[in-house]
This record gives C-alpha cells, structure tokens and sequence, in this order.
C-alpha cells in the first residue's frame, strides 16, 4: 500500500482507513457501530504528514508509520471543498492539538475520563473544521439492532468509570 501519492493532497484534506476485517476488538467495535468498513480518520497537516487521534493520543505521523501502526486494508484521500485559507486553518488546529490525551470516552464537550481537553479522531476532524464545514451529523451509537448496549462497550466503559 506504500503506491499512496499524497502529493495532490493539500493541507486540510482528509485520510481515511478502511479494513475489510479486523482482530483488533477497538477497530472491530468502531467498524461495528459505524456499520462501515471505515475506522479512522486524519487530517493532512501543512508539511504533508497527518494528524490523528489513536488511544495513545493525538498524534503527527507521517504516511508510513499509519500504514505500519493501523495496516488498513484501504485508505481514501478527501478533498474538502472549503477554501484553501479554511482547510490551513484546520490543519493549524489539529497541528496545535499534537499530544493531547485521547477522548476515552467521546464525549462531545472533548473531555476524556480524566477530565482534561482530548480528541477521539472524527472529532478531532470536525473541531478543526468548526464554523467552516458542516460535516453530516453522526451520533456514535454502541447499541446492536436491538437496542442493547454491546459487550465490548459495557466493559469499554465500565473500565472508566
């Protein structure tokens, strides 16, 4: 997968990750709620590299650390159709939000379990787009078709209180 030309990607454009399947229990309880074979999502920072929110944090990485980290199955660049002023400030914001805590537990204030300012990556994506883009809403939803929560949130959440 390492025939990705970032080249035509502009700062403020969108990556992302898709994985026909998956053993990691996160990746499959994302794909899960999201009914999509799409788990995460980046923003193309000013110097071509993307930041991102994993568990570990938010992150700045280049293109090939992700594919080593996430070994997705497929990734799609997003051309946001913003002006190119909008799409540099967007990637400052997730540029200025590099080490900052995961939102363990996607809360939509961006505060985690610990109580301190964090991102989870979809988030992070539309803060930095705030006031700029309207992006479709999407409600993270953890319960199966019959309206119960899944097992893997119960103790996901259960384990942080």
């Amino acid at each position: 997968m390492n025939d990705i030309d970032l080249s035509r990607a502009e700062p403020g454009d969108l990556i992302f990750l898709a994985k026909n399947e998956t053993a990691c229990d996160f990746e499959r309880a994302v794909t899960d709620v999201a009914s999509s074979p799409y788990y995460h999502v980046g923003i193309i920072a000013r110097d071509r590299r993307i930041v991102h929110a994993l568990p570990r944090g938010v992150l700045h990485q280049s293109l090939d650390e992700i594919l080593a980290d996430a070994e997705p199955d497929r990734i799609e660049i997003v051309h946001v159709n913003t002006s190119g002023a909008a799409k540099t400030r967007a990637a400052a914001y997730a540029e200025s939000k590099v080490g900052m805590p995961y939102n363990d537990i996607f809360a939509p204030d961006c505060i985690n379990s610990d109580g301190v300012e964090s991102y989870y990556c979809s988030q992070l994506v539309t803060e930095a787009y705030q006031d700029e883009v309207e992006f479709p809403e999407h409600k993270l939803n953890f319960k199966d078709e019959h309206g119960h929560m899944l097992d893997y949130w119960v103790q996901y959440f259960e384990e942080r209180g």
